[in-house]
This record gives C-alpha cells, sequence and structure tokens, in this order.
C-alpha cells in the first residue's frame, strides 16, 4: 500500500518490480462474445464506440443521471449531449467478456498496444504468473476481509472482488460463482501504508444481476477526456467523496505525466509533465480505496485467487488482478 497509485509495486519477483500495471483487456463490451481488442477511445463529440463487427445485445442499466454514473455525456451548446459511454462495461456491470480475470498483459495477445507492463512479456495472460513466493493472505471464512486498490490512470466506472479456487481453472466463469459481497456502505482512502491516514467516506453499491460491485469514487477532472492528454485539469467532474479538506481527492493520476503514444515510465519515453508536476500528482494519487468483504461462512477452506475486476466507464475496457489467498 505503500506504492499506491504508481506502477512500482511491492513484488516478492524482481523481475516483475515494474509490471504492477496494465493488465487489462481491451475493447470489452456488454453483449460481446469476446473482446476485439482495437485500441478505441472515445474522442468527444463523437458517439458512443463500439467494438467489433457484431453489434451490441445489451442496453445500459446504468442510465443517464444515475448516481452510480462516473463520466459526463457530452453536451455542445444549443445541441443534444452525447452519451458516448452508452456500450462501456460499468453501464450494465458484469456483463463485458474478458480476456483474463487476472488481466492481460497490454490487454491483448499480442503487442498491438502502446501500454505495456515493464519487464513482462506482451500478452502475457496473468493467470501464468508464478505463484508468491512469501505466504498468501489468510482469511477465516465466515469473517470480514479487507480489500484495496489504487489508480494509476483514472477511467471512472466501479469494481467488484471475486473469489475462484486455485485448483480450479481461473476462468471468468469460476471468479462469477465466487462474487464477493462488500460489507457496509462505507469505504475509506487511506494514504500510504498507516492506517493512520484512512479515512472513510460513503460508498455508493450497485447491484447488478444480484451482485454487488462499487461505484469509483474518484471523479476524474471535469474536461471530456478526464485530465488525459494534457487537456486543462483544474476541476473536478463530480463532486468528490470528501470535500473540504480533501480538495484534491479527484483527477486523472499520475498517468497524466506519461504520453498516450509512450511507454511504461520505467521504459522510457518523453514525459508529459514537468518533474514538479509529477510528484504532484504522485503524492495526490498516493492513496488506496479500502474496503470489507465477506468471506462466506460457508467456503471450504483452501487455496484460493482473487480477482479484482474494474468495469470501466470512459473507455471500452476491464482492468483485472489477482492475488493469492489461503482460507482457513
Amino acid at each position: 500500500m505503500a506504492t499506491a497509485g504508481s506502477c512500482h509495486g511491492a513484488s516478492p519477483f524482481a523481475e516483475f518490480q515494474l509490471g504492477t500495471c496494465f493488465w487489462f483487456s481491451q475493447c470489452c463490451q456488454p453483449g460481446q462474445s469476446a473482446c476485439t481488442g482495437q485500441y478505441r477511445l472515445p474522442p468527444a463529440p463523437e458517439p458512443p464506440v463500439v467494438c467489433g463487427d457484431e453489434g451490441l445485445s445489451l442496453e445500459p442499466t446504468i442510465l443517464a443521471g444515475d448516481a452510480a454514473r462516473t463520466w459526463r455525456d457530452y453536451c455542445v451548446p444549443d445541441e443534444v449531449c452525447v452519451d458516448s459511454t452508452k456500450y462501456n462495461p460499468w453501464r450494465y456491470p458484469g456483463k463485458a467478456p474478458v480476456l483474463s480475470s487476472c488481466g492481460m498483459a497490454g490487454g491483448w495477445k499480442t503487442a498491438t498496444q502502446v501500454l505495456q507492463p515493464a519487464n513482462v512479456r506482451p500478452g502475457m495472460d496473468g493467470v501464468d504468473l508464478p505463484p508468491l513466493r512469501e505466504p498468501a493472505q489468510v482469511w477465516r471464512r465466515g469473517s470480514t476481509a479487507e480489500v484495496a486498490f489504487s489508480i494509476y490512470v483514472n477511467h471512472g466506472g466501479g469494481y467488484a472482488y471475486r473469489l475462484c479456487p486455485s485448483n480450479e481453472p481461473l476462468t471468468e466463469a469460476c471468479f462469477s460463482r465466487g462474487h464477493l459481497n462488500f460489507v457496509g456502505v462505507t469505504s475509506w482512502v487511506q494514504f500510504g501504508a498507516s492506517r493512520a491516514n484512512r479515512t472513510a467516506f460513503p460508498a455508493t453499491r450497485v447491484r447488478s444481476e444480484g451482485r454487488l460491485w462499487s461505484k469509483n469514487p474518484i471523479p476524474p477532472c471535469a474536461g471530456i477526456d478526464g485530465g488525459d492528454y494534457m487537456s486543462p485539469c483544474d476541476s473536478p467532474m463530480w463532486p468528490p467523496p470528501l470535500p473540504g479538506p480533501w480538495p484534491q481527492l479527484w483527477g486523472i493520476g499520475l498517468g497524466r505525466c506519461f504520453p498516450s503514444n509512450g511507454t511504461h515510465p520505467a521504459g522510457g519515453g518523453d514525459k508529459s509533465c514537468s518533474e514538479a508536476e509529477e510528484r504532484a500528482w504522485a503524492e495526490r494519487f498516493g492513496f488506496n480505496i479500502v474496503d470489507e468483504v465477506a468471506v462466506p461462512v460457508d467456503i471450504a477452506a483452501g487455496s484460493y485467487t482473487l480477482s479484482w475486476r474494474w468495469d470501466v466507464e470512459q473507455t471500452p475496457q476491464v482492468w483485472t488482478n489477482c492475488a493469492d489467498i489461503q482460507i482457513v
């Protein structure tokens, strides 16, 4: 948690020390049979992005004006507003396909994307990462467990946590069966590794086909692209979860400081921010979003894989990461 908001994760594997970001599935939308991999972002004010040629069969369940929305429609004065995120994953949580429940390095099966985890083979399936060389986190069945994530580039949307037995194929079907419920309606923001820097705020939970998800509480910048591509970032798109003493709990994240057509910062590429701006964004996004989940009372003891799934609203992407858990 001390490395929150950056790509320099605390990995027990030196060769993966800089490979903690950019595990996702590209161009995945509700109603598709599979992700298509195109690198498509919604350049305003164009209509909603549609991946592939098979069309989309599912209309959104999170509608315009819903409190769970995380991205504004694009509105031109004297013209109609454009719902450019209408078919993106968060608008129907859990219904978009993924390439891997543990993430695909760079978002596709081959090196077609410009964003790759450093020191990791492009297109590597996160399922194939070796097991930890240190003891897994231990959860007791029937208890409450803490989970957390941090943001390098803020794409809106929402997230969920799921369990699959490690001795079974780590498929999306298995993880969906092990979808975990959030406990209560409170989340916490914690800067760094100290619980003393933790503050509670009201969470927005969303139920989709009987499963609980949680809205990403951090609003992007007010511009249509959320502050990416070095557009102005002087106000939030939505009110932040902790106004007043936390006026900076919004924005695009440290990823703003590296070009969209560049590489992972550890691998080179020209920076788009000054050193001072980079430090400011690193400090501003050096937080984790902490939640509590219920460990099922009837779950069998043993080794499990935990999958965090982030269904994005800004783009047609699903970001996933996995962790090793021991249930006792």
